[in-house]
């Protein structure tokens, strides 16, 4: 048994491990993998128009926690022809997530969701249109503290809604602006795990035995998953390789 190739292999395990860790100045950032870029306008690219309508415009303030929008509020409305905005808005020093929960409308093939459609606008640029036939990759961060949500539909919107189908639903909150903008691989449930992690406290200098401390995570946040997993791994390949030569 070669005890440099165990060494070697330790080394690539934990040094994958702390690859992963998320840094920023101590501080908990997203990890910048499975995420797509936000679309941007380009030089000489008008913005997206403001809603063609103002019977359903809403004004959302986003916190801390997952909020709900669905069409389960929205019973009374009548209209053949579905239009309704929701302008989702956090703190300033913070950005705003939101993920598709459940879209059942826009079938047709041949449509493309271009007339029965939810579309993400951030920062005056679409992030795209969707329907049933195709939905967002999972949660979207959005650039800044602003974005907006459009829904159109037809007649088959306006029925499912009358129905009480419910074929929307998306939930949204507020997260640090350290958190990388974009479209991730995953889509968020209000009950699962917080994959947004918030910063850390940091050591206050009136704190009795703390003064002038620094912080010890400056240079790195903690160990995802995959480092604790490349340590433990590591760890029992070296007790086992003392075991063996012991044995010797």
């Amino acid at each position: 048994m070669n005890l440099n190739y165990f060494v070697l292999l330790c080394f690539a395990l934990v040094r994958g491990g702390s690859n992963a860790r998320q840094t920023r100045n101590g501080e908990k950032v997203d990890i910048r993998r499975s995420i797509r870029p936000p679309a941007i306008l380009r030089a000489g690219e008008s913005v997206a128009p403001q809603p063609g309508w103002s019977h359903c415009v809403h004004n959302i303030r986003a916190g801390a926690f997952w909020g709900t929008i669905s069409s389960r509020t929205l019973r009374n409305l009548r209209e053949t022809q579905f239009q309704c905005t929701w302008m989702i808005t956090a703190e300033a020093s913070r950005k705003v997530v939101v993920a598709v929960q459940r879209l059942t409308y826009g079938s047709s093939a041949s449509a493309r969701c271009r007339t029965q459609f939810l579309e993400i606008i951030d920062s005056g640029k679409t992030q795209g249109k969707y329907c049933v036939r195709r939905h967002p990759t999972g949660d979207y961060v959005a650039r800044g503290s602003v974005v907006r949500i459009d829904i159109q539909g037809e007649s088959e919107l306006a029925r499912l809604i009358r129905d009480r189908r419910n074929p929307f639903v998306f939930i949204y909150k507020s997260v640090p602006r350290t958190i990388v903008s974009g479209f991730r691989s995953t889509t968020s449930r209000i009950s699962g795990i917080n994959t947004y992690t918030e910063t850390p406290p940091t050591i206050s200098s009136n704190t009795p035995g703390d003064r002038n401390k620094k912080n010890k995570n400056k240079k790195y946040g903690a160990l995802t998953l995959s480092g604790i997993i490349a340590v433990i791994v590591c760890s029992a390949l070296v007790v086992l390789i003392i075991i063996i030569l012991l044995i010797k």
